[in-house]
């Protein structure tokens, strides 16, 4: 059995902790009621699969120069800082 690396894990937690926050304030209205339905549940997972592979794709990008934890963490904030970015101009409708 292949073991899941330690920057994996960071960038998987990180997104599904940025989901939670981004579901608890938009779909529940300050609450986790969103939780009940199952098309929220899919939408939950899209948006987690979305910022974490910018983080990894990051993470491959900042390999080039950083090395250890400054790399998970360099590209775990500006992955999820991009994913949001592409969110938002998805929501307001500019892509």
């Amino acid at each position: 059995m292949k073991k899941v690396s330690k920057k994996v894990k960071v960038h998987l937690i990180t997104a599904m902790a940025l989901t939670l926050f981004l579901c608890f304030i938009d779909e529940g209205y300050y609450n986790f009621n969103w939780m009940l339905d199952w098309n929220n549940w899919l939408a939950f997972v899209m948006y987690v699969a979305l910022f974490w592979a910018f983080q990894m794709l990051l993470s491959k990008l900042c390999q080039l120069s950083t090395k250890g934890t400054l790399q998970t963490w360099l590209s775990t904030f500006s992955g999820s800082i991009l994913a949001l970015l592409l969110v938002i101009f998805i929501v307001i409708n500019i892509v």
